[in-house]
């Protein structure tokens, strides 16, 4: 079920684009988890101080544990408040994960057509303690199969962030799911802190909404600072 807000002030042919969070932090390093816990509640405060974000970013909360569950439905961007950090002792296959994904967007965009909204693609930033153990070429033909462009052409773009993570090759694989399709971005942070965890995906989906904006005719200081590089 979604909150009644979502679908207050919404405007037949309004431009939403859809948000996911992908919190995946269960590993041996709590803090990493408290960190991510409180980047992701001033990232959304900081992204709903910009007007042009505010109005066309709806935004979503998932836990990646031994599924992919969703702490905050798809709504409108706004403070999040209360937000758990949960995850399984296994790490959980990035197929799986696409899956489970696949599903929730397909709900998602089905109740943003009802409320006669227009989708963008998505972006999904994941924010990860931990390698994963399947082989990115099975995960990469998973989202190729139910996400590339071949399958959708609302396939997501993907923003991955490493907290601590040994081998980066696993980030850059999640950030470019598909070779030769939408671009992604990955950063490994070395040593954690929110601040700049908010400051790089912050500018991470910038650089994606900025053109966006430019073609619907919105300007914003924030949106022209572009994509923070790896």
């Amino acid at each position: 079920m979604y909150p009644n807000e979502a679908v207050q002030d919404v405007l037949p042919g309004q431009l939403i684009i859809p948000l996911y969070v992908v919190i995946d932090a269960p590993g041996p390093k709590p803090t990493h988890g408290e960190v991510i816990q409180s980047s992701v509640m001033a990232l959304f405060s900081r992204l709903a101080q910009d007007p042009v974000v505010r109005d066309v970013v709806w935004a979503s909360v998932m836990n990646l544990g031994s599924s992919l569950e969703v702490a905050k439905p798809l709504s409108p961007l706004g403070p999040v408040k209360g937000l758990t950090v949960a995850g399984g002792s296994q790490p959980t296959p990035l197929s799986a994960m696409w899956r489970d994904f696949h599903k929730v967007l397909n709900t998602d965009l089905d109740h943003i057509h009802t409320v006669k909204a227009r989708a963008y693609p998505p972006i999904v930033v994941v924010m990860t303690t931990r390698q994963h153990s399947d082989s990115h070429h099975q995960a990469r033909s998973e989202f190729e199969t139910l996400l590339g462009s071949s399958t959708t052409p609302l396939h997501p773009r993907v923003i991955a962030c490493g907290f601590e993570i040994d081998n980066t090759d696993a980030l850059a694989h999640l950030a470019y799911p598909v070779e030769g399709e939408r671009p992604g971005t990955w950063v490994n942070f070395t040593q954690p802190d929110v601040a700049t965890t908010v400051s790089v995906v912050a500018q991470a989906i910038y650089g994606v909404v900025a053109p966006v904006g430019e073609q619907q005719g919105l300007t914003a200081p924030g949106v022209k600072e572009g994509v923070a590089q790896p």
